[in-house]
This record gives C-alpha cells, sequence and structure tokens, in this order.
C-alpha cells in the first residue's frame, strides 16, 4: 500500500512542475496577428482567426491572469473601434496587454482604452504589408516579457 502512495504522489509532483509555467494561464485572443504569434507562444492557449474585426474578438475574451489582446487591425477606420475595445477590456476578468495595430488611428484607440485601464501594450516593427509585424518572433518575446 506504502508503495502505490509514493508512486501516486511522485506522478502528481510531475504534473505540478510541468503544468505550473510560472503564471496560472494566458491566452491570445484577436486576428491574425494573434494567431499567428500564438505558434511561438506555446505557453499561452489561442483563441484567434484571422481577419475578425473588434467586434467579433469581444466573445473571445477568456478568464485568465494575462489576455493578449490582437484587435483593430482590420477595422481600424470603424467610428465604434473604441467602443468594441472598451467592450472586450469590459469583459476581461484580469490583466491584459494590448498587441498594438500598426495604422496609426487603430492604435490611438488602443492606447486610449489602454491608458485609461492602466493596461500594458506591446507596439511592434511592422512588416512591408504595414500590418503585420515584422518579425514574430520579436513580438513573441515581448509577450512573455509580461509573463515574467
Amino acid at each position: 500500500m506504502e508503495g502505490y502512495a509514493v508512486r501516486f504522489t511522485a506522478t502528481i509532483f510531475a504534473v505540478t512542475i510541468f503544468a505550473s509555467p510560472g503564471y496560472a494561464g494566458c491566452t491570445l485572443i484577436g486576428d491574425s496577428i494573434a494567431f499567428e504569434v500564438a505558434r511561438i507562444v506555446k505557453e499561452c492557449a489561442v483563441d484567434a482567426k484571422s481577419g475578425l474585426s473588434s467586434a467579433q474578438v469581444i466573445d473571445r475574451v477568456h478568464p485568465d491572469d494575462v489576455l493578449f489582446v490582437s484587435a483593430g487591425s482590420n477595422d481600424w477606420n470603424n467610428p465604434r473601434l473604441e467602443e468594441n475595445l472598451e467592450a472586450i477590456r469590459g469583459r476581461a476578468s484580469a490583466r491584459v496587454v494590448w498587441i498594438s495595430p500598426a495604422p496609426p488611428v487603430g492604435a490611438a484607440a488602443v492606447d486610449h482604452i489602454a491608458s485609461f485601464h492602466g493596461d500594458g501594450v506591446i507596439h511592434f516593427e511592422v512588416s512591408p504589408d504595414m500590418v503585420h509585424p515584422e518579425s514574430y518572433e520579436a513580438l513573441a518575446e515581448q509577450i512573455r516579457e509580461f509573463l515574467r
């Protein structure tokens, strides 16, 4: 009987080591930027899809310790962008870090919402397409800084 208890304890201990990366949880939500960087940032769950508007991101909010949000790249000129970003923020139950869209109008909207709530914002070097990051590896490293 004692041998069984020792093996059980060792199994639980091993699961704890591998399942606990130093934070309770994180999710990347949003558009293609979140989707693509999630291929590198495997520490976080992902709920993202290419082409999503900020309104479509609202229902993807997850109750994690850190929520990384990429929204506004596809609808930076939407007159309701700030309203949608505020709705995303309103559903978040914990820490939010925004991945700023490249278009200046979208970036200003994200900066405004983030500033109001005291959220972090990640800006990235833009690729020649003027939308996506020049380096997803560099963006991933910026995301991991918020997980340390």
